[in-house]
This record gives structure tokens, sequence and C-alpha cells, in this order.
């Protein structure tokens, strides 16, 4: 009996331990049940569900025997046991969504041990942890104060930029302890033996830093952990709210491949919570406490106010929340392209390089890569969270009537927000916002501008920004283009009224900005009702590249549509079967992804066999006013499902003249180009009026998919995207008609070029383009002998060009029927040069009928103007052609084939 006293008075001083230790930890977490060890499998630690100390910590290695036998090296860390991480996103509630299940594999049990996975034999270790202990070896030592504080950058930056040449700096490529795949670094040297990009964001360049971080996005399919989520992440050190000013996160990134869903950054916030510390009792004498202490009932953001209280019965911990933000999910080809976010939080937080597979892709190799990844205090560019001032905004001193100022929450309860943007989805309480006060003495048609710092790029922006303008008086937001050196002028591109929403409604708003000369941006705010006419701006973000007007209405620049709501001023086809339509799904746009509802985009109809190959549709755009350049661009995708039926179809913007309805196409693409969205870009001049047509053939494949999304129109040149898109003037696929060629009169009773675009073809031959029955140009003579030619539109003097076209024999096999190239020079064509010339009985051709042959030919510059001759000759045997293509410039153009150069003059 002496015993059972002992033991109680153990056991009290244990937990009396344990409650200093918790009540003074100031990086409290939410307490795991799971085991700190780790297991070892293939030689290979892979650690527990559990989180580095950031402060100073001895690791020690030792060795692990195997299953195989061989001795393992194994990491032993000194952990604390880390609060489970939360995939909601973007608005950072503490549950999963709905809407993340696609995406991740959430764990069955999260009380699970992290020890129950295992890597499957044969599959290489290091896709699931840093390849080598090497490259943590070299990540610097944080002093103690140091990892404390989690300062954002030292005086020489230290901190907070990393070029990955050498190290991973403070970034972690270990995402085991918190059940993601992981990181590796890699270089250019090793990139066809592990992966990742063949150049580093320096381009390789001398003197450039080799090196980077990366993901094989294969490992999702060749390594199943079923207690993973399913992304990898790259992980930062515990930062420290970053304060008014906020932070601007800048990297580089590259891409490759369809089986990489996106890559996104997200913000882990750890927000203490206050609970119950269920191992404390009462203690004798001593009434158990039933009620929270004042000051942790109302705790606030100051975290030291809340972990330094004396009570017993209540503990802190942190609980993470996680935001999305920024996003992308187009490939990059392999280029290193540029990323920045401007962000801000009241909390301590990491910051995490996230990539999501796309797993129902095909399999192939895929891969995302970072570089060059810093960070500093304030806004990125002309961003602008409006929390300590305007940024690189400024109030204009002459033309209007007051000032914009900044504002955290309204003191009225008939209009302005009551929190800012950042704020109004999380559980965040810091934040303000720039707003107009309508109050006294201000009166109706007021205004105020907001001016933004000068651009020089001629390539577009986007502008993107939150409103809230609740009030039953409000009156009008617009958004002007600002250019003109010493006598400026503006044009209004964006523009809103009236009152909406409620005090936590922030809308977003979107719309492009584009200009070949320098130019400002301008927003301004009209009174509408004094008094109940408040209006608030928060989260400017501008961004490379051209976006549709979000919302559609508020646009002032024509054709431009994200098709959500609509087809905005595009015309659907009124007559006959229509393929077209709006369908659910759609591009997501590059940077914070949208708090919008679900996406459209416009949908050709490829799939199944309700309509005919061959069948085609438009979609007209409005009337584009004159303007000295445009430029249209979009998003496209065009891909097959079914890899041995790549040809679904052709997608061509057309050119309308709106006066005189003169027609020609401007951009197109034939068939397969990728599982993903592709951006593409058409120059067209519009000194004119004129519209726009989006035309699609549909071809042999019955699956896949056909669709056209966030198109705009803006002022200024582009280059063609992609390239292959490009059209010239002499270019015809035959799908109706002979586009801009001519067919000269025959003699009386002579056979010649004649189109199958109406069905009207030769049995069993299908065209090349689309494999269809329609779409093609033949000359099939019978029981005369005769001459067919299909003459180009002019080609001006000094003008090198490639030509190229595809072409089958019809009939029985004649030695001497003829299919040529000619040129015809002079004003008068009187003079014709033979260019290339195939017959029937050569080689190749002979047994070979109703198979397409690939025809090509360098046409050399003249001093004179000329036109291109397709001329054939036979007689009971003739040709067929297709996709006539004429490139100009200097580009590689060999004879082909070989036996289709003229015979040398006798």
């Amino acid at each position: 009996m002496a015993r059972v006293p002992l033991l109680v008075t153990v056991l009290v001083i244990a937990v009396r331990l344990t409650r200093q230790e918790t009540v003074g930890e100031t990086t409290a977490s939410v307490t795991s049940t799971e085991p700190a060890d780790a297991q070892t499998t293939l030689g290979t630690t892979v650690p527990s569900v559990t989180e580095e100390r950031e402060t100073s910590h001895t690791t020690t290695e030792s060795q692990q025997t195997s299953g195989d036998g061989t001795e393992a090296p194994q990491t032993v860390r000194e952990t604390t046991t880390p609060s489970p991480v939360n995939k909601e996103e973007p608005t950072g509630h503490s549950t999963p969504s709905e809407a993340d299940t696609s995406e991740h594999t959430s764990p069955s049990d999260e009380t699970a041990s992290a020890t129950a996975r295992s890597i499957p034999t044969g599959i290489d270790p290091g896709l699931l942890t840093p390849p080598s202990t090497s490259e943590t070896e070299s990540v610097p030592s944080t002093r103690d104060d140091d990892s404390q504080s989690g300062r954002v950058e030292s005086e020489d930056g230290e901190q907070s930029d990393c070029d990955f040449s050498e190290s991973t700096c403070w970034w972690r490529l270990d995402g085991a302890p918190y059940r993601h795949y992981s990181w590796r670094r890699g270089a250019p040297e090793s990139a066809f033996y592990l992966g990742g990009p063949t150049t580093d964001a320096g381009g390789g360049e001398e003197g450039a830093d080799q090196g980077y971080v990366f993901v094989d996005a294969s490992v999702f399919r060749d390594v199943f952990l079923p207690d993973f989520y399913m992304s990898a992440w790259l992980t930062s050190p515990v930062r420290p709210p970053p304060g008014p000013v906020g932070r601007c996160l800048r990297f580089k990134y590259s891409s490759v491949g369809t089986s990489v869903r996106s890559l996104r950054v997200l913000r882990v916030d750890h927000v203490p919570t206050i609970q119950p510390n269920h191992t404390s009792w009462p203690r004798e004498n001593e009434p158990g406490s039933t009620e929270m202490p004042a000051q942790s009932r109302n705790f606030t953001e100051n975290f030291d106010s809340v972990v330094n209280t004396t009570s017993r019965d209540y503990v802190v911990h942190k609980q993470n929340m996680t935001e999305t933000l920024w996003e992308a999910r187009d490939s990059t080809d392999g280029a290193w392209k540029e990323g920045k976010i401007s962000f801000n939080t009241g909390f301590e937080h990491r910051l995490v390089f996230e990539v999501v597979p796309h797993l129902p892709s095909p399999a192939g190799r895929a891969y995302v890569a970072i570089d060059d990844v810093s960070l500093a205090e304030g806004a990125c560019d002309s961003d602008c969270n409006f929390e300590k001032d305007l940024c690189n905004w400024i109030n204009m001193d002459e033309g209007d009537d007051f000032d914009w100022q900044l504002g955290r929450g309204s003191r009225r309860g008939v209009t302005g927000p009551i929190r800012d943007q950042s704020s109004s989805h999380s559980v965040s309480r810091v934040g303000g916002y720039a707003f107009i006060d309508s109050s006294h003495p201000r009166r109706s048609g007021d205004i105020a501008r907001l001016e933004s710092a000068v651009f020089e790029t001629p390539d577009p922006l986007c502008l993107s920004f939150y409103t809230n303008m609740f009030g039953a008086g409000v009156g009008r937001l617009s958004v002007r283009e600002v250019s003109g050196g010493e006598n400026p002028t503006a044009k209004v591109l964006w523009s809103v009224s009236g009152g909406s929403g409620s005090p936590l409604s922030w809308e977003l708003g979107r719309v492009t900005v584009a200009s070949p000369n320098r130019f400002m941006v301008q927003l301004e705010a009209e009174i509408g009702e004094p008094d109940a006419a408040d209006i608030a701006v928060d989260s400017i973000r501008v961004e490379p590249g051209a976006c549709p007007t979000v919302p559609a209405s508020a646009g002032r620049v024509d054709a431009s549509c994200h098709f959500r709501d609509d087809t905005c001023s595009w015309e659907l086809s009124s007559t006959g079967r229509r393929l077209w339509s709006r369908a659910p799904g759609g591009h997501i746009a590059l940077g914070s992804p949208p708090l919008q509802p679900a996406d459209h985009f416009l949908s050709f109809d490829v799939d199944g066999y309700e309509h005919q190959a061959g069948a085609r549709d438009t979609v007209l755009s409005p009337v584009i006013r004159a303007r000295p350049l445009a430029c249209l661009s979009f998003w496209v995708y065009v891909a097959s499902h079914i890899a041995s039926m790549p040809k679904i179809g052709s997608l061509q913007v057309l050119h309308i003249n709106a006066t005189s309805n003169d027609t020609r196409a401007i951009w197109r693409v034939n068939n397969h180009l990728r599982h993903g969205w592709v951006l593409a870009q058409a120059p067209f001049p519009a000194d004119t009026p004129v519209r726009l047509a989006l035309e699609a053939v549909r071809g042999s494949g019955v699956s896949g998919l056909l669709g056209v999304d966030d198109v705009v129109v803006h002022e200024g040149d582009c280059a063609v995207l992609p390239p292959a898109a490009a059209v010239s003037p002499f270019d015809c696929w035959f799908d109706d008609g002979e586009c801009r060629w001519t067919v000269t009169s025959p003699a009386e009773g002579a056979e010649t070029w004649r189109s199958a675009a109406s069905g009207a073809g030769i049995p069993q031959l299908l065209d090349h383009t689309h494999r269809v029955e329609t779409g093609y140009e033949y000359f099939d003579p019978f029981n005369q002998r005769s001459t067919a030619r299909l003459v180009s539109p002019e080609v001006p003097a000094s003008t090198q060009l490639c030509v190229s076209l595809w072409y089958t024999c019809l009939g029985g096999v004649q030695q001497d029927a003829s299919l040529s190239l000619r040129r015809q020079l002079g004003s008068d064509n009187s003079t014709t040069e033979l260019l290339w010339q195939v017959t029937q009985g050569q080689t190749g051709h002979t047994g070979r009928r109703y198979t397409w042959h690939y025809g090509q030919v360098q046409l050399p510059s003249a001093e004179d103007t000329a036109r291109i001759v397709i001329e054939a000759i036979g007689m009971q045997a003739g040709f067929a052609i297709d996709d006539v293509r004429v490139v100009s410039g200097e580009v590689p153009c060999p004879t082909r084939p070989e036996w289709g150069r003229p015979a040398p003059p006798e």
C-alpha cells in the first residue's frame, strides 16, 4: 500500500511538467496520435507525419538493415508533431471541400500511422524523398534567433532568395512529413537522366546558376501511397506576419506534359486556437474550472497575449488554414516564365509550391520546375492591397474633385464594405482597402481618380481587382486607359454603375489594357447619391497577357468574352443543325483562382455519330470598330481522345470586311494539337470595321474536344500563336471551294479542276486533311486529253516562297499524265516557268492510287509580280490535290519528292 502514494506523486509531477511545457511552448500545435518513428523500406527512410523544429537541432545518422540485408542510412531528427494540414482552398476553411476530392487523395483515417506506407519494389526512392543527403547537408544552418523570428530577408537577402545552384536554401524538398510527395533538386546536365528542364532559368548562359527544383509527374503513377495526398509540396520555413506592407513572392517556373494538372502557390496560416486541456484535472482542494478565462475568450491575432495565459484548463494550439494564392494550369512547353504574388496575412505562415497531377491524362513524361525564388517586403510592381498606403498608385492633383483614401471598414450601415476583400473569405481580421467617401461635402457627380505608374510595354496586360459597391445611391466605377504624352487622351475600357451585393460582397473586375504607346491606368469613381454611394477597391493585380472582361457587361472592348454567363455578342448559327454550343468547364486564367460561378466555354461537337464527318458550323463576332492595329487572343483546345483517330477536325478564324463582306482566313489549326488549352493569337487589319468568325469543320474522329474560351480583341500588333497556325493568302484546304484560287476556263468539252466540297467527289477517296469524303480538288478526265489550271492570287515582286501540297493519282495509270507547279510572270502572265512536275509513271506512284503524296518546291523571288499555277494534264487519268500551303521568306525548302525536279532543258 505504501507504493500507491509514491505512484500518485510521480504522476502528479509528470503532469505538472507536461503543463509547464505546453503553456510555455511558443509554437504549440494540435497533438497528433501518429508515432514518431519511421519505416525504412528498400534502403530509404520515409519519415512519419512529423514536423522538424524550426530551432537549431542535431542531425545524426545511423545504419539500419533493410529487407535485403544491406545497410541503409537512416536520418534521425528531433521532431514535434504538427497539426493536420488542411486541403481546403481557396477560402481557407479548416476542412477539406468536395472540390478537392478530385485533386487530392485524402487519408482514409486521419489517425492512421504513416508507417503503413511503403515503396513498391523497383521504384527509385529518390522520387519520394530528396535524392541524397548531400542536398540537405548543404542547407545553411540557422541561428536560434533567426529560426524563431523567421525574418523574410537579411541585409543581403540570403534568407529569401534561392537559385538552387548549390542547395535548396531554406526550402524543404521533403513533403512526406505533411503526407505529400516530394520535390527534388536537379540541373541541366542531369535532365535526361533524372528529369526536369534542359536549362535553368538563367538559360544556360555563362556565369548563370545551374540548378533548380522539380517534380517528375510520373511519380504519381509509379508510386501510390494510400496515406498521402495526391500532390507534391515544396515548403518554406515558418514566416512571421508581413505587417501592413505585405510581401512579394517572385519565381520562375517551367512545365511540360499533359499529366500535370496545375502548379499552385499556397499559404498555410498557423492560426492559434484555444482548446480544453484534457490532460488536467482538479487538484486537491481545487475545483475544476468550467469557464474560459476572459483573456482566452477574447483572444486576438496577437499570439503572444494568448500563449502567455496562466490558465491550467485551456491550452493554445495552432490550426493550419490553407489558401491558394496563385495557380497556373497551362504548360509553358519547356520555356521559363515569371510568376509573382502579392499577399498579406495576420498569422505566422508557410509558403508552399504544390504540384497536382492530372491522372486521367494519357501516360507520359511531364515535369514542373521552379527556380530563382525571392521574397521581398512590399507589393509586387503595380499590385496593391491598400493596407499601408496607395503603393504605386496616386491621387491625381488636378482633373478630378476629391481623393481616394484608405479604409478598414465602413462606420455606416447603408454603404461601404465592413471588411477588406482578403479577410472577407478567411479567418483573418487584418487588411484595408481604398475607397471614396460619399459623405458631406460630396455632391452627386463628383469624380475621384486613382492613377497608376506609367506602363511601357507593347504586350497586353491583365488588370484585375475586387470592388465593393454596396449602397442604394452608388454611382459609377470605371477603368480608363490614358496615353498620348503631352496631349493625353483617355479611353474607357471597363465601367459598372449602380449598387449591388452586400457589405461583405467583393466582386471581381478584370480587363485587358494594351497600347502601342506609353500609357497609364486610372480608376475613376463617380458619386451617385451623397451619403449612400461609397465605392471601394482592393487587391489590385497586374499580370502579363490578355484576359476577357469580367463582368462581361462592364466591357467596352468589342468581341471580348469569357462565355461564363452567355455568348456575349457572339452569334451562334440560327439555321441547320447547330454544332457550336456553350459547355461547362473551360480555361483557368493564370494567377489567383477566380471566386466565380462555374465557368463555360464554346464547344464544337466532335463526339459520336450525330453529325456527319465534314459538317461545319460558324460563330460570328459583333462588328469590331476600326483601329490602327488589332490582335485577337483566345485559348483553344483541340485534342482527340483516341490516339489512332487524331483527325477530329479543324478550327479557323475568318476575317470578314463588314462593308464589302470579303472573307479570308487569318488563322487555322488542323486536328489534334495536345491535351490541354493552348494560347492562340492572330493579328488582323482593322482599318475599317470588321467581323471575325470561328469556323470549325468536323473530321473523321469520333471522340475528342474542340473548344474556344477567353476571347479578347485588343489594340496593338502580336505574333501568330501557335506559329503553325499562320495562314497566307495562298493557303487552301478546299473545305469550301477553292479559297482565293481561280479555276481557268477549259476548252470546250475538256475537263478541269472540280471541288469535292459539295460531296460529288471520287468514290472511296478521302481527303488528306480530315479523312472525309469531301474537302479536296480533283481533275478526272475521260476520253479526251485535257489540261486543267488552278491560278493563285498575285505574288508580290521580290518575294521568295516555299510551296507545298498533297496529291494522289486518279484513274488508270497513264505514263505521261502529269501534275506540275508553274510560275506566270509579267502583268499579262505571258511567260511561264516550270518549277516542279511529277508523272503517274514515275517510281513511287505505280500501284499506289488513292495514297496521298507530299510535294514541295521553292519559288525564287522575281523582279516582277507573278502567279502560281497548279497544272494537270491527262486523258483517262488524273490527280487530286489538297492542303496547299505557301510560306514566305528564307526557309529550308528542298524539293519533294526528289523526282519532282523538272527535266533540264534540251
